[in-house]
């Protein structure tokens, strides 16, 4: 090498890096799955899709006995629409239901002793 060429091996010269860029997505192509926190995700919907890669649904296939034909199961497990309900949540909604019933039965039965009581004194004060 001669003494005027540079090398790069030698220099040390240290570029500032660029900072990566954050595209915009659309609103309407955004994914509609929800995150772990609720938010909605950030991501780009795959084409003809209302999910992004990571909330697809997965379907398989499944060879049911000798019949000829596939039945599409989703897992439930990757469903973040909030149509379907994992089995945990499904049953705590249910007890709660059962709370709110007993409780509005309980309720009523007051209200009808009341109702029953009051109906007795006021015809004891016709009857006077």
């Amino acid at each position: 090498m001669t003494e005027n060429s540079l090398s790069f091996e030698s220099a040390s010269i240290s570029l500032p890096k660029s900072k990566r860029q954050r595209r915009e997505v659309p609103i309407e192509s955004l994914c509609k799955g929800i995150k772990p926190n609720g938010d909605q995700c950030s991501f780009c919907s795959l084409k003809d899709s209302l999910y992004c890669k990571r909330h697809a649904p997965k379907t398989t296939l499944i060879s049911i006995g000798t019949d000829t034909w596939n039945k599409n199961m989703i897992d439930s497990s990757t469903n973040t629409e909030g149509t379907i309900l994992d089995i945990t949540t499904a049953n705590q909604i249910i007890l709660e239901f059962i709370n709110d019933k007993v409780e509005h039965e309980k309720a009523m039965s007051e209200l009808i002793e009341l109702y029953n009581i009051l109906r007795d004194e006021l015809e004891e004060l016709q009857s006077i």
